[in-house]
């Protein structure tokens, strides 16, 4: 992508995030949302499995050459309340041509029809799915970006803590695990952030957390203790201090910045 076709996409993104206010309805979001992914050409030549458990939905994505034995479980952003892994697909698939891996793209339950806990629990389950098929945990990685970001440091947690064996390591992108927003970014970069305002992530906040301040309470830790997990590696201004290996420091210095969250 040249740096005109950047700005156009940069453009369009705005024109939509720009669109919402007080009185755009979850639905209109939504729709707005997988709107920047119409006419997307899927390239990969990926196949695709539904899988629809009790606990949780999501598509297993293998591309030619990828290694079933491999896998990345991949959970979207869209602040708990919009994204789908239709809107995602495409992004999956180049994943598993990329690693040569198979991706388990969770279609997690989205607030507020299902409010915290439902993704965190998809999640996990998603994870001791993988695990399940007999993938060795050590050739398992957990990604996700935004409120997948935040999911991709539950499951780790949760793994941790309920004596599950950890994943390989975890690529949390610009997490969302500050649902207060008190990062002094949020105020001083909400006018050039091209679509994570602090008034959107506010509603996105309280459709997720509703009346359960323990959500906050949960995910605040996570600022602090995602060191004390494997390898976790997050490109994102404001959360560098996760990032462990030269080679993803490297990526991270390439990239564009954002208001920390």
């Amino acid at each position: 992508m040249d740096t005109s076709e950047l700005d156009d996409l940069v453009l369009h993104v705005r024109a939509v995030f720009d669109s919402w206010n007080e009185n755009t309805t979850l639905e209109e979001m939504r729709a707005g949302w997988e709107s920047l992914f119409h006419g997307t050409k899927r390239v990969v030549g990926a196949t695709a499995q539904k899988i629809e458990s009790a606990e949780f939905e999501g598509d297993w994505i293998v591309a030619p050459e990828a290694e079933e034995s491999r896998a990345i479980v991949y959970l979207h952003g869209g602040g708990y309340v919009i994204g789908s892994i239709n809107s995602y697909r495409d992004m999956c698939e180049r994943l598993s041509r990329a690693a040569k891996a198979a991706v388990l793209a969770v279609d997690y339950r989205l607030a507020p029809e299902h409010p915290f806990p439902a993704a965190v629990e998809d999640s996990i389950s998603a994870y001791r799915w993988v695990l399940a098929r007999g993938i060795k945990p050590e050739r398992i990685a957990i990604a996700g970006d935004s409120a997948g970001g935040a999911l991709t440091l539950a499951v780790m947690f949760l793994a941790k803590q309920e004596g599950y064996p950890m994943p390989a390591c975890g690529v949390p992108i610009s997490p969302w695990v500050d649902l207060e927003h008190t990062g002094e970014t949020m105020v001083t970069m909400d006018a050039v952030e091209p679509m994570c305002y602090k008034a959107v992530l506010e509603g996105c906040a309280r459709l997720y957390c509703q009346t359960a301040t323990s959500a906050i309470r949960w995910l605040r830790p996570f600022t602090a203790t995602s060191g004390a997990f494997r390898p976790c590696s997050s490109p994102s201004e404001g959360t560098k201090r996760y990032l462990t290996m030269p080679t993803a420091l490297s990526l991270w210095r390439r990239l564009p910045r954002f208001p920390s969250r």
